[in-house]
Protein backbone atom coordinates (compact mmCIF):
# COMPACT_ATOMS: atom_id res chain seq x y z
CA UNK A 1 0.00 0.00 0.00
CA UNK A 2 1.47 3.60 -0.48
CA UNK A 3 1.62 6.35 1.33
CA UNK A 4 -1.11 8.49 -0.36
CA UNK A 5 -3.78 5.45 0.16
CA UNK A 6 -2.74 4.69 3.97
CA UNK A 7 -3.30 8.71 4.54
CA UNK A 8 -6.56 8.51 2.49
CA UNK A 9 -7.79 5.29 5.09
CA UNK A 10 -6.93 7.49 7.86
CA UNK A 11 -8.55 10.56 6.57
CA UNK A 12 -11.51 8.14 6.25
CA UNK A 13 -11.13 7.12 9.40
CA UNK A 14 -11.14 10.35 11.59
CA UNK A 15 -14.40 11.38 9.94
CA UNK A 16 -15.86 8.00 10.36
CA UNK A 17 -14.90 8.71 14.14
CA UNK A 18 -16.39 12.22 14.13
CA UNK A 19 -19.56 11.24 12.53
CA UNK A 20 -20.17 8.01 14.87
CA UNK A 21 -23.40 7.34 12.37
CA UNK A 22 -24.62 7.99 9.00
CA UNK A 23 -27.42 9.76 7.79
CA UNK A 24 -29.53 6.29 7.75
CA UNK A 25 -28.63 5.82 11.53
CA UNK A 26 -25.90 2.37 10.61
CA UNK A 27 -23.08 3.06 12.54
CA UNK A 28 -20.55 3.67 10.34
CA UNK A 29 -16.96 1.38 9.85
CA UNK A 30 -13.68 2.68 8.23
CA UNK A 31 -13.87 0.18 5.98
CA UNK A 32 -17.42 0.17 4.88
CA UNK A 33 -17.56 4.04 4.40
CA UNK A 34 -16.57 6.41 2.07
CA UNK A 35 -15.80 10.00 2.27
CA UNK A 36 -17.23 12.33 -0.64
CA UNK A 37 -16.08 16.21 -0.74
CA UNK A 38 -16.41 18.67 -3.02
CA UNK A 39 -14.38 22.11 -2.32
CA UNK A 40 -14.78 22.29 1.77
CA UNK A 41 -18.10 20.42 2.16
CA UNK A 42 -17.21 16.93 3.02
CA UNK A 43 -19.68 13.99 4.22
CA UNK A 44 -18.69 10.40 5.74
CA UNK A 45 -21.42 7.77 4.32
CA UNK A 46 -21.78 3.85 4.58
CA UNK A 47 -21.27 1.62 1.36
CA UNK A 48 -24.92 1.16 1.08
CA UNK A 49 -26.07 4.69 0.99
CA UNK A 50 -23.85 5.37 -1.47
CA UNK A 51 -24.75 3.20 -4.07
CA UNK A 52 -27.77 4.45 -3.47
CA UNK A 53 -27.01 8.46 -4.02
CA UNK A 54 -24.03 8.13 -6.37
CA UNK A 55 -26.51 7.91 -9.45
CA UNK A 56 -28.25 10.94 -8.78
CA UNK A 57 -25.43 13.25 -7.95
CA UNK A 58 -25.21 16.03 -10.69
CA UNK A 59 -22.33 17.22 -10.00
CA UNK A 60 -18.20 16.26 -10.02
CA UNK A 61 -17.37 14.90 -6.45
CA UNK A 62 -13.92 13.35 -4.62
CA UNK A 63 -14.43 10.21 -3.48
CA UNK A 64 -11.99 7.99 -1.27
CA UNK A 65 -13.13 4.20 -0.50
CA UNK A 66 -12.38 4.08 3.45
CA UNK A 67 -10.89 0.18 2.92
CA UNK A 68 -8.70 0.69 -0.22
CA UNK A 69 -7.89 4.45 -0.02
CA UNK A 70 -8.31 4.63 -3.34
CA UNK A 71 -9.38 8.06 -4.20
CA UNK A 72 -11.60 8.89 -7.65
CA UNK A 73 -13.72 11.35 -9.12
CA UNK A 74 -17.75 10.96 -9.44
CA UNK A 75 -20.26 12.62 -12.03
CA UNK A 76 -23.25 10.84 -11.76
CA UNK A 77 -24.59 12.92 -14.55
CA UNK A 78 -21.87 11.19 -17.15
CA UNK A 79 -22.60 7.89 -15.93
CA UNK A 80 -26.24 8.23 -16.22
CA UNK A 81 -28.22 6.07 -18.93
CA UNK A 82 -28.61 8.17 -22.19
CA UNK A 83 -32.37 8.72 -22.75
CA UNK A 84 -33.46 7.48 -26.16
CA UNK A 85 -34.58 10.75 -28.30
CA UNK A 86 -38.10 10.26 -30.35
CA UNK A 87 -36.37 13.18 -32.69
CA UNK A 88 -36.73 12.09 -36.29
CA UNK A 89 -34.12 12.40 -38.42
CA UNK A 90 -34.40 12.75 -41.93
CA UNK A 91 -33.63 14.88 -45.05
CA UNK A 92 -30.33 14.61 -47.35
CA UNK A 93 -27.51 13.30 -45.78
CA UNK A 94 -24.23 15.94 -46.84
CA UNK A 95 -20.90 14.98 -47.23
CA UNK A 96 -18.15 16.95 -44.64
CA UNK A 97 -15.45 18.46 -46.62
Amino acid sequence: MDMEARINIDLVRYAVSRAITCGCGSILDTGRAVLVSRGEKVSVICLPCWDQVKAGIPVTVEVIDGRTGSETKWTGASNAEPVKSEASITGTQLELV
